[in-house]
């Protein structure tokens, strides 16, 4: 979902039941990311993202334009249960910013 409604435009930000058990994600396995260093493990695969951002970009625009409907599209995305190429491509885009959106939330005190 957040990789949806990034390319789409918009900033997608759920309430966080359990924030414990969230992950954070890095973009470059050995970068230094010093006091997250232990929290960012995970690593984004952007080789996912660039051989699919062309038709993310087409799903956004179809989106956009009313063109399929936001149902129709999260079926797309998986089959039997597993993603598809495209699905994971989103799904490692939208970790990008739900690691924003996870930083954003344990930094705002008002949250």
């Amino acid at each position: 979902m957040f990789g949806l409604f990034a390319i789409c435009g918009y900033q997608f930000s759920p309430r966080l039941a359990n924030i414990g058990d969230a992950r954070l994600w890095r973009t470059h396995a050995r970068a230094d990311y010093g006091p997250l260093q232990d929290a960012s493990r995970h690593t984004i695969r952007l080789d996912r993202v660039r051989a699919h951002w062309g038709d993310m970009l087409r799903v956004a625009g179809s989106l956009t334009t009313g063109e399929v409907r936001g149902y129709d599209l999260i079926r797309m995305l998986s089959r039997d249960g597993r993603p598809t190429g495209l699905g994971d491509a989103f799904a490692h885009y939208g970790r990008i910013f739900k690691t924003l959106h996870l930083l954003q939330f344990v930094s705002d005190t008002g949250y």
